[in-house]
């Protein structure tokens, strides 16, 4: 099979895009324009963390977002949430079986005081109510770190323990606050009105390690920022000893599975080997800065 250019890759999506699905209230095409890649200073992708498709088009005469969700009742998941935080998530326009259709948000990355920005937001976010919430249609441990880290686990763990104990640690299924795994600096902008948007929200699901959201926040972060950032979020958190294992153990396989899809498999198998032995080693803060907290 010969290679797919970038071409017939949008033009495949397109076709996807435009298909007469069973979408309930519109049952029209989208009736996309200029579909194209999203651009950034690191240049321009197709396809988010998850491997699912994004793109930027011209739809009804405006710039839109288009993403795939990781399955309808995701979609809808993600509508229910945008539509309780309308002043921080972009508004959604449209939704079409796992296709989210939403406004173009224009704006600056943050330039000072991130980390008060990405603690700010999460809170928020982990505050949610979830009465009335749609079943998530998506769980960020066993949907995608475990499917993303599956070779990296068999290096030092056989895949049915890993993944039972991953599964118990945090189940999206059972799980009442709502999460996002995703605001990293890059996903946060400062709209010309002067509001702040979280741009990036195709991670948004169920969890109970609001924890490991703020690892995954602070992650790319220098260390004294991190540690700051640290002492912010745990002064006016409740954290536990299981907490601090649990989020640990769950940051291991994060990172393990990111280690190994970079091709960096000795670093993916050392953090796997310490699972069991010193997983909050690997935390990106002293893990003695949560056990103050308690």
């Amino acid at each position: 099979m010969s290679d797919m250019g970038l071409g017939q890759i949008l033009a495949r999506a397109k076709q996807r895009l435009n298909r007469n699905l069973n979408i309930g209230h519109s049952p029209s095409a989208f009736g996309f324009e200029d579909i194209r890649p999203i651009g950034n200073s690191q240049g321009s992708s197709i396809a988010n963390k998850a491997g699912r498709i994004v793109l930027r088009a011209r739809h009804k005469g405006q710039t839109v977002k288009i993403y795939e969700a990781f399955s309808p009742e995701h979609a809808q998941f993600i509508l229910a949430v945008s539509a309780k935080l309308p002043d921080l998530f972009p508004r959604v326009l449209e939704v079409r079986d796992a296709w989210i259709v939403t406004e173009w948000i224009e704006g600056q990355r943050l330039a000072e005081d991130i980390g008060y920005h990405q603690i700010k937001v999460l809170r928020r976010i982990h505050g949610v109510a979830v009465e009335g919430l749609p079943p998530a249609g998506f769980c960020y441990i066993k949907d995608f770190i475990l499917p993303r880290c599956r070779r990296a686990m068999s290096l030092a763990a056989t895949q049915e323990k890993i993944d039972f104990r991953c599964l118990e640690i945090d189940n999206g299924a059972t799980c009442t606050t709502v999460m996002h795994p995703d605001i990293s600096p890059n996903n946060l902008v400062r709209t010309p009105e002067g509001e702040i948007k979280c741009i990036d929200n195709e991670l948004l699901c169920f969890g109970s390690a609001p924890l490991l959201d703020f690892c995954n926040a602070v992650r790319n972060m220098p260390k004294d920022q991190r540690d700051e950032a640290a002492k912010k979020w745990l002064s006016v958190s409740s954290t536990t000893s299981q907490m601090i294992e649990n989020t640990a153990k769950l940051w291991i396989l994060r990172e393990a599975g990111a280690a190994f899809t970079k091709g960096d498999f000795t670093h993916s198998s050392r953090m796997i080997a310490d699972l069991e032995r010193c997983a909050e080693r690997w935390l990106p803060f002293p893990a003695h800065m949560a056990r103050g907290s308690e």
